[in-house]
C-alpha cells in the first residue's frame, strides 16, 4: 500500500479537501462521506464534478447519487455499494482514499503526489 499523502504537504498545492483532489487531477467524480446531522442522514455521495451524477436526486443532494448509511455497521458495505455503481455506470474504479476520507480514481494520488514533486 502506497504512503499516505500528508495534509501540510497538500496545502502546499493549495488542495484543502477531497473535492480540490479531484479538480486539480482533472477527474469526473469521486466518492465522499456526509455524516448526518438533525435534517439530513450519513450518506456516501457520489460527487460529480460539472456533472450531476444523479439529475433526479433530492435537492438537498445537490444531484448527487447517494447511499444513505443508517448505522455504523452497514458504512463500509454502503460504500462499496457507491464503488460498485460508479464502476459499472462510468466503468471507473474507485480504489484511493485521501486524508480526509475521499475516495478516488485508481492512480489519482500518484498524479498528486508528482505534482506536490513538481512544486518542491
Amino acid at each position: 500500500m502506497a504512503k499516505k499523502i500528508r495534509a501540510a504537504a497538500l496545502d502546499r498545492i493549495r488542495i484543502h479537501n477531497s473535492h480540490n483532489i479531484a479538480v486539480t487531477t482533472g477527474e469526473k467524480l469521486y466518492i465522499g462521506y456526509i455524516r448526518g446531522d438533525k435534517w439530513s442522514g450519513a450518506r456516501w455521495s457520489v460527487i460529480g464534478i460539472k456533472v450531476q451524477t444523479d439529475p433526479t436526486a433530492h435537492w438537498k443532494d445537490m444531484g448527487n447519487k447517494t447511499f444513505p448509511v443508517w448505522t455504523k455497521e452497514e458504512k463500509e458495505e454502503k460504500l462499496q455499494e457507491a464503488k460498485n455503481w460508479v464502476k459499472q455506470k462510468y466503468g471507473i474504479d474507485i480504489t484511493e482514499k485521501d486524508v480526509w476520507g475521499g475516495w478516488h480514481r485508481t492512480g489519482t494520488l500518484n498524479e498528486l503526489r508528482n505534482l506536490i514533486r513538481k512544486e518542491v
